[in-house]
């Protein structure tokens, strides 16, 4: 379980990364701290754990049923050990026994167990203690207070330590009180080491997933961009990632009535019309796979024809445009180009004598090196190059 806790740990952090990295501003931060805190606690419960593994620590209806039944058995202390953990300030010690049974063969058994410093003395190499045998045919015992002088052990002889055998190490996982054996559910063992890995590594991605799911669209740019371009953060002046960003307007809102759509390295702008009718305004952004609402526009429209279907501009040709441009000058496409889509300018007429922004939609992008500077309008439909100025 706590080695379970410290994978679960490690991917809280590892998803707050991939997160971090991917998806929009803040993602993932949540995760990092939770994580770190997991990690570390299950991390020295771990260490602290592996210290303790096969403490025997029976409990005293078990001890009390081996007692009744007989199985009490006289032992000696072949060697004592402290394994350098101290457990309530008590020193975990390791002792190796001479099990003689009153019935059947003297057998090697080890004894791991926490000793109190004032009875060291009465578990040193050489004392006799008596033990009771826990569970028929296992050589896990328990030392009782009984007295190993009462004539009952009198005629009792513990064999030499070269007549009784290898040592029988007591299996992890101890006893329940009816005699049971404990067995976790995937063995703790080498046979059980497969089993382990494939649960810690379930466990793992599992997390991973649960934090990258709400980014998957993120996701699946990254991998798009890094397999076309070789950069983790896709470019979202492209017609691609364009298109991303207006199907999820379309996915939010219903629609794709838009007066501007503004591509940035980084991100895509928007802004749309809060319904399919009426003039009202929202801005939106759209990085990394996320849309966000940013509230109503700065300048509200007042006519119905500022609007056009942001589904209709020929992004791959806007975009080629822009390279275009940058192959017939000394100018390059920087971090800071740009490009907006909007309605042109329309001239006056005696109608409608003021300009207004309900001519065909346009692409305007321009480029800045610190000495000139020159701008573009090209038709959004065609890419066709409207004009330029400097």
């Amino acid at each position: 379980m706590i080695r379970a806790i410290f994978f679960i740990g490690l991917g809280l952090i590892f998803g707050g990364i991939m997160a971090a990295v991917i998806g929009p501003p803040g993602a993932g931060a949540a995760f990092w701290g939770p994580g770190m805190g997991v990690s570390m606690t299950a991390g020295m419960l771990w260490v602290a754990a592996r210290s303790m593994r096969g403490i025997q620590a029976p409990s005293p209806a078990l001890v009390r049923k081996a007692q009744n039944e007989g199985r009490v058995a006289l032992a000696r202390v072949d060697s004592l050990s402290q394994t350098g953990t101290r457990i309530n300030d008590e020193p975990l010690c390791e002792l190796e026994l001479t099990v003689q049974p009153t019935h059947g063969a003297a057998y090697r058994t080890l004894l791991r167990t926490v000793i109190p410093v004032s009875q060291l003395a009465a578990v040193q190499p050489g004392v006799r203690r008596v033990v009771a045998q826990l569970v028929p045919g296992y050589p896990d015992v328990a030392l009782l207070d009984a007295d190993p002088q009462a004539d009952i052990w009198s005629r009792t002889r513990i064999p030499a330590v070269a007549d009784a055998g290898e040592v029988q190490r007591p299996v992890p996982g101890g006893f329940r009180d009816d005699g049971k054996r404990r067995k976790p559910l995937i063995g703790m063992g080498s046979k059980g080491r497969v089993g382990r890995a494939l649960l810690f590594t379930v466990l793992f991605l599992a997390t991973v997933a649960a934090i990258i799911y709400p980014h998957r669209e993120a996701l699946a740019q990254s991998m798009y961009s890094v397999r076309e371009h070789g950069t983790v953060h896709l470019d979202m002046r492209e017609p691609y990632a364009v298109h991303k960003a207006i199907g999820a307007l379309q996915s939010e809102i219903g629609h794709d009535r838009v007066i501007a759509v503004r591509a940035y390295k980084d991100f895509v702008t928007f802004e749309a019309a809060v319904s399919t009718e009426g003039l009202r305004t929202d801005n939106w952004i759209y990085r990394r796979g996320q849309l966000e609402n940013e509230g109503p526009s700065n300048i509200q429209p007042e006519d119905e024809r500022e609007f056009y279907a942001a589904s209709q501009i020929n992004l791959d040709r806007v975009w080629a445009a822009v390279r275009r441009a940058t192959s017939e000058s000394q100018f390059n496409v920087r971090d800071d180009t740009t490009y907006f889509v909007e309605r042109d300018w329309s001239p006056g007429t005696a109608d409608d004598p003021f300009m207004k922004s309900i001519g065909d939609p346009v692409a305007r992008f321009g480029f800045d090196n610190g000495y000139e500077s020159v701008s573009y309008t090209v038709d959004a439909m065609t890419g066709e190059l409207i004009s330029v100025s400097q």
